[in-house]
């Protein structure tokens, strides 16, 4: 109970902060569905959810480039292999950016943990998304990379 009430409090103090010429524009949530393959071919399937504050950059005059949106996000996935009885639950911290939502690609970066039935590890991920996010993430101890394609619903005000 005290993580809910020091997390919801967390979210107030964010929410209060003056961020010069970026504001909070809208919490937001997105559901998503996996596929990919490892880096030993083998086949996977999964759902995630990510979770976080979307953030507005306002420039202080038309000459200067700004970033249209910053979201930090909090992503927490379970991930199934197909011709294995392997499965794997991984919780992320997250950050995508959109440097011009009209020309740019946006882009995103992660750090989180995986747990696997037989090992936790650390894992590294980039992404980029344009209606699927395509995903790459890497284990640090074993090595092991995956690539992934994630169709995701953002919902939230942009």
């Amino acid at each position: 109970m005290s993580r809910y009430i020091t997390f919801l409090l967390l979210i107030e103090l964010i929410w209060c902060q003056d961020f010069g010429y970026y504001k909070i524009r809208s919490p937001y949530i997105s559901p998503g569905i996996e596929i990919g393959i490892s880096s030993n071919k083998q086949l996977f399937w999964g759902v995630q959810l990510s979770g976080g504050i979307i953030f507005q950059g306002h420039a202080p005059d038309e000459n200067t480039e700004t970033l249209d949106f910053i979201n930090p996000a909090v992503t927490y996935g379970y991930k199934k292999f197909f011709k294995s009885k392997i499965s794997e639950r991984y919780l992320d911290l997250q950050v995508t950016v959109f440097p011009d939502i009209h020309d740019s690609p946006m882009i995103g970066v992660g750090i989180g943990k995986i747990k696997s039935d037989d090992y936790t590890n650390l894992r590294l991920k980039a992404y980029t998304w344009f209606l699927v996010a395509a995903v790459f993430d890497f284990e640090l101890k074993p090595g092991k990379t995956n690539f992934s394609l994630i169709p995701v619903i953002p919902i939230g005000k942009y």
